[in-house]
């Protein structure tokens, strides 16, 4: 889906010292938006990746406040996922499409 992976590119790109970890979500928010027939999941987010695998910061891919900025060694993941507008937001099944 290159919607979504657009959406990722976008939101390594914005990615740097001293930049707030929400804007992430407002980039692939933004991006996403734009298809109109796709919108963020907010089921599924990064995290940080420390001595601890799952850890904050956390890393939301819709609009948020979650707070923070990003310092350099900071390690996390953006793990973008989308959804059809179609579905139900309380959906039970996870579909993956493989290219």
């Amino acid at each position: 889906m290159d919607i979504t992976n657009n959406a990722l590119d976008l939101a390594i790109q914005y990615c740097g010292p001293g930049k707030p970890f929400k804007g992430i979500g407002k980039v692939i928010h933004d991006h996403i938006r734009k298809s109109g027939d796709f919108c963020v999941s907010q089921r599924f987010t990064g995290y940080g990746i420390g001595s601890v695998f799952h850890r904050p910061p956390w890393i939301l891919h819709h609009l948020n406040d979650e707070p923070g900025v990003m310092l350099p060694g900071h390690c996390f993941t953006i793990e973008v996922w989308t959804r059809s507008q179609t579905l139900t937001p309380n959906a039970r099944r996870v579909l993956t499409v493989v290219e």
